[in-house]
């Protein structure tokens, strides 16, 4: 009744927001690349595949909200 055994809802993913920072990530790595920055590199590919999880995540949650409309009889 109060609402308490009910998740809050999660803001919508900004999928664009997200490809730029894919992008700025692609370029970072490349530059630390350059400067030999292994530990960096390390660091830019793990946040690179964390916006890939999202991403997906994102792209799963859409498939899922068009595919619900059946219904139980």
């Amino acid at each position: 009744m109060g609402g308490k055994g009910r998740e809050p809802e999660k803001p919508a993913v900004d999928t664009a927001t997200l490809d730029y920072i894919r992008s700025m990530l692609r370029e970072l790595r490349h530059l630390a690349e350059k400067q030999k920055a292994e530990m960096l590199i390390y660091f830019i590919e793990m946040a690179y595949e964390e916006v890939n999880d999202l991403l997906s995540r994102a792209a799963e949650g859409q498939s899922h909200d068009h595919g619900s409309s059946s219904s139980d009889t």
